[in-house]
């Protein structure tokens, strides 16, 4: 007997956040010298009591800094004073065939100004499934 399929309602954006943010052990190995190797470009910059925000080079390593930590956390980071520019977490999910549940944050706390953005792309969930955006102990 076939699986019975179960069609997924609309996906909503959580807004709300996690306090604890771990890194992606594969991407964190993957990108690790790359990121020892910024460091080092970024060593004469140390104990600097100005920085020149026009340097090309700066600016740059700093880029790819920023990029590296973003995927190996899955975050973005603010860097203006722009408030649609908030750091936070986002989660893309992906999922062709749910059988069982599917979550996309499960956390004990989470902090009131916490963010997060969660994105779930189911094509079919079956019989008994359980899609989940966000599951959240304690909010506060």
């Amino acid at each position: 007997m076939p699986a019975e399929e179960v069609p997924v309602a609309g996906t909503e954006i959580v807004a709300s956040s996690v306090d604890r943010f771990r890194p992606d052990d594969t991407i964190l190995e993957r990108r690790g010298q790359e990121l020892e190797l910024l460091a080092e470009a970024l060593e004469e910059y140390v104990g600097a009591n100005e920085l020149d925000g026009q340097d090309v080079r700066l600016r740059r390593n700093l880029g790819r800094v920023r990029r590296a930590l973003e995927e190996i956390y899955g975050l973005e980071f603010a860097i203006s004073d722009d408030a649609s520019s908030e750091s936070g977490i986002r989660i893309r999910q992906k999922v062709s065939n749910a059988h069982d549940e599917v979550t996309g944050i499960d956390v004990e706390f989470a902090g009131a100004s916490a963010r997060a953005e969660v994105n779930q792309d189911i094509d079919t969930a079956h019989k008994g499934s359980k899609i989940i955006g966000a599951r959240i102990k304690r909010l506060g």
